[in-house]
């Protein structure tokens, strides 16, 4: 199983090269503990991926598919449920089941347990004919899901198209207060 740590890491490691020293500054850590973590994660990672380190730490990734089932992997089934939520409308108990691979039970686990820890934010409900529903009085659905992003960047690798579906509706709204360019970035 994959650090924290050594998560942060990659994440950094895919958006630029970085020294060792930099690596450990970023991550408040040493630079021996930088450089054990980058041995271990090549260990784990095998043919998906390495990390160079000549002087600059460089990710080669030889499978984004699977380096981004790698990094979810990493993620909650509970926030994977709250995700695909926010992502669809009107989904049964059937199609989240199908889509986390889990049982109906534990999807009713989760809705009481989201319910219980963020009843001042969200509230999931079963609608007969419906489906589930999650409602918000505080929040709009783009604002819970850019929030649940910043958390788990590695959710949005699994299907960044759906996302930026949902963000389209919102873009007109939000260009009053910043421009597309930021918007779209």
């Amino acid at each position: 199983m994959i650090s924290e740590r050594q998560r942060s890491i990659i994440k950094l490691l895919r958006l630029t090269d970085f020294s060792v020293s930099s690596l450990a500054h970023k991550l408040n850590v040493s630079e021996r503990t930088i450089n054990r973590e980058i041995k271990v994660i090549n260990s784990l990672l095998g043919s998906i991926a390495q990390i160079t380190n000549n002087g600059i730490c460089h990710l080669n990734v030889h499978s984004s598919l699977k380096l981004f089932q790698f990094l979810g992997q990493g993620v909650p089934n509970r926030i994977k449920f709250l995700y695909i939520l926010l992502l669809h409308n009107n989904l049964s108990l059937d199609d989240v089941a199908d889509k986390l691979y889990i049982s109906k039970a534990k999807i009713r686990e989760y809705i009481n347990l989201e319910n219980d820890e963020l009843k001042n934010i969200v509230s999931i409900k079963i609608k007969q004919g419906t489906g589930l529903i999650l409602q918000s009085d505080k929040f709009t659905r783009i604002d819970l899901l850019a929030n649940l992003l910043l958390n788990y960047p590695e959710i949005l690798e699994k299907s960044p198209s759906i996302f930026y579906d949902l963000a389209s509706q919102y873009i007109d709204v939000a260009e009053k207060y910043i421009s597309r360019d930021e918007i779209i970035q």
